[in-house]
């Protein structure tokens, strides 16, 4: 199984938002996940 996600987040209100060490006033991170089924059932709910 293959997947992918996007995720944007604004810091406004942050309680770090006036922190030295924030440059920007959003965060974007993006990524791809791989899952592999080992196992399954062979009596499946109906």
């Amino acid at each position: 199984i293959i997947g992918a996600f996007v995720s944007l987040d604004f810091l406004q209100g942050a309680a770090f938002e006036g922190s030295p060490l924030v440059k920007n006033k959003y965060a974007v991170m993006t990524g791809i996940t791989v899952s592999w089924v080992f196992l399954k059932s062979s009596k499946m709910v109906e």
